[in-house]
């Protein structure tokens, strides 16, 4: 009964945030009501949870339900591994003198490297969560006279991944997964598979069912499609905890350990193969580069090095080869080349994405490079890039930002090492100027949120040329820029095709044309595969 009367709330609550537009907002609303104020009243329709402790009024109700605190049991429990000693003084001065530290290292970020910046983001991070949460109970005490559990229980203490994750890290959380994802599956599983197989399922489970969460977190705050690097992270550290639990108590069923192992080298063989995946678009895309003469966002330690002596002559023989395809190599591409040439030249002032989308080699990057090369001269700024699908978003800036000085003749700057700095350095190069740049080979949506903010709108008619297999990407610029789109889907006539051939097959002859001698073989040929068929047709 308690379920049906609080299904309008629970229908509510997944879908405010989407009315939202504030960050300070959204956030807090996402974790607070979607995760755990649903979560909490699902456990307090069955008679469980926090909210089942009956509060005496409707205040603190609203309060426990809406605000991740959890109110202190008196009673000991079985489960309760909170370290509740005094903690000394010197320990939290220590924290503040670390929290200071990082906001004056932030000065010199500019001097950083990049992962030593993102260790300082993670340290602010959890530190000023420790303050805020270390200010809570006196707030709750006050205002709502009892007392809460704390949220973090030093985690930098941890032994395990276990007594990470299930005593000292987020235990609001923790407390919360259990009983709606732990202890219903656990008894399930037990029938089927035996006490430390459902264990195991159980946990992953949980583990799973935390990874859905922070992905649901991820896209209210930032509506982009999911890159499942959070999925890896939370798979891998469930296997990983399961394991060690497994070991801890050593179990005897063989089945949980063949079960155990097949996950893991399932885990492990996927993990390979995407990574062979990206490193195949990789190599495709630096091949495209060097054969159309882009700036690729590679750097050249992670270029292909095995069997070094036969790709050396691979990459010098491309090297020779022209950097720009001659006018009169490219057939039946006239039509849309003066389409996007229009777009590119003409129209509105305002920045605008033009997107060439087709298949893979219908001829989208010899378009583009075509008409890049006819318009550029219209441009005070330009730049050639190659983005593949395994791309990161300081490699893409940096490369980009390199194109443009190196246009200039200027030396690019070599203390800039964050994706912040780069885009600055970028929006400055740019600015009051009229560009065009070229993204070759975009894979998926998220290119767009990386670039965004570099490439300014200086509404003087600057253009975005990118080519692409998905449509996606181009309409998931259109949330902050115009956008043309021609998709490049028509295929060759029969008498281009012929054209093409020839120019490939027999580019060094006089004429260009297929030699006399080649067609009356052919003619021979085919005559005596005509008199082959009709005799075996007479036959029958």
């Amino acid at each position: 009964m308690r379920l049906l009367f609080l299904l309008p709330i629970l229908n509510l609550f997944p879908t405010l945030p989407f009315n939202l537009s504030s960050f300070h907002l959204g956030g807090p609303t996402t974790f607070f009501l979607v995760w755990l104020g649903t979560f909490k009243l699902i456990l307090f329709s069955f008679n469980q949870g926090p909210l089942a402790l009956s509060p005496p009024n409707i205040l603190h109700f609203i309060s426990i339900a809406s605000l991740p605190i959890n109110p202190k049991q008196h009673s000991p429990t079985k489960n309760n591994h909170t370290n509740n000693t005094q903690k000394p003084k010197w320990l939290l001065l220590l924290k503040v003198l670390i929290f200071a530290m990082i906001i004056r290292a932030y000065d010199y970020r500019e001097k950083l490297h990049a992962h030593f910046i993102l260790v300082l983001y993670c340290c602010h991070m959890y530190l000023g969560i420790k303050f805020v949460l270390a200010l809570s109970p006196i707030l709750i005490r006050t205002l709502l006279g009892f007392e809460i559990e704390p949220q973090f229980n030093e985690p930098y203490l941890s032994t395990s991944l276990q007594d990470f994750w299930g005593r000292r890290w987020n235990l609001m959380v923790t407390r919360i997964l259990h009983p709606t994802i732990y202890y219903p599956i656990y008894p399930i599983f037990i029938c089927f598979v035996g006490p430390s197989c459902a264990m195991t399922s159980a946990m992953l489970a949980t583990f799973l069912v935390s990874w859905l969460m922070h992905e649901l977190i991820y896209y209210y705050l930032t509506r982009v499609t999911p890159t499942w690097e959070v999925m890896c992270f939370f798979v891998l550290h469930g296997v990983r905890t399961t394991a060690e639990m497994a070991t801890k108590k050593q179990p005897d069923d063989p089945l949980c350990a063949a079960l155990l192992c097949e996950a893991v080298a399932f885990i492990k063989t996927q993990i390979l193969l995407l990574q062979s995946a990206y490193k195949i678009q990789d190599v495709k895309s630096l091949v495209r580069a060097e054969r159309y003469g882009f700036q690729s966002h590679f750097p050249l330690e992670q270029r292909p090095t095995s069997s070094r002596g036969n790709q050396d002559i691979t990459w010098q023989k491309l090297r020779r080869d022209p950097l720009f395809i001659e006018e009169d190599e490219v057939v039946g591409l006239d039509g849309p080349r003066g389409i996007l040439e229009n777009w590119l030249t003409k129209g509105r002032k305002k920045r605008t994405v033009i997107s060439v989308v087709g298949i893979a080699g219908v001829g989208k990057t010899t378009l583009a490079k075509q008409v890049y090369d006819q318009v550029r001269n219209n441009f005070e700024c330009h730049a050639l890039i190659t983005v593949s699908q395994s791309f990161s978003a300081e490699g893409l800036l940096r490369h980009m930002l390199n194109e443009l000085c190196k246009e200039k003749e200027e030396d690019p700057p070599k203390d800039v090492s964050t994706i912040e700095s780069l885009t600055e350095e970028v929006r400055n190069r740019l600015r009051n100027k009229r560009y065009v740049v070229l993204f070759d080979d975009v894979w998926n949506e998220t290119f767009w949120d990386h670039i965004e903010s570099a490439v300014i709108d200086n509404k003087n008619g600057s253009r975005i040329l990118i080519t692409t297999r998905d449509e996606k990407v181009a309409e998931y610029c259109r949330k902050s820029s115009f956008v043309e789109v021609h998709k490049l889907e028509k295929p060759l006539t029969e008498e281009e095709s012929l054209k093409l051939f020839c120019k490939k097959a027999f580019q060094y002859s006089s004429d260009g044309d297929c030699p006399v001698k080649v067609i009356g073989v052919i003619i021979i040929v085919m005559g005596k595969k005509r008199e082959k068929f009709e005799e075996e047709n007479a036959r029958k």
